[in-house]
């Protein structure tokens, strides 16, 4: 296999930074179309969650209204068909329940794999501290 090329790496960072648009947007159902079909997500605190329909549940029952959020040490390796996307994140956002201000630091982790010539994630994993 191919070591991760730079267009690769480009495709990759592009679409991270469209979930971040369609989240800040609040858009947040529309990022389900970056994901594979068995995409598998591990919110803290929460059960693992299974494909799409799971996800689109989990968004709809903990929407959040993302007010900023900033990446540090973002990084990436792989190859020509998968690979990984980790990130520290800093961010401020409101829940449904109430218009206060939430702080929220920690890390993420996605698993990414390129389907016809696509890249699409396929794991997300986050921590808070």
């Amino acid at each position: 296999m191919a070591q991760l090329s730079d267009e690769d790496l480009k495709a990759i960072l592009e679409l991270h930074d469209r979930w971040l648009e369609e989240e800040l947007a609040g858009n947040e159902s529309h990022i389900i179309n970056f994901c594979t079909d068995s995409v598998r997500w591990m919110p803290p605190g929460s059960p693992p969650l299974e494909g799409k329909h799971a996800i689109a549940q989990y968004l709809e029952n903990n929407r959040v209204d993302l007010q900023e959020v900033s990446f540090t040490r973002t990084t990436v390796h792989g190859n020509d068909s998968i690979a990984y996307l980790t990130s520290d994140f800093s961010s401020r956002y409101s829940t449904q329940d109430s218009a206060e201000i939430h702080e929220s630091t920690g890390t993420h982790l996605w698993i990414l794999h390129k389907e016809a010539e696509v890249w699409r994630v396929a794991f997300v994993a986050w921590s808070s501290w």
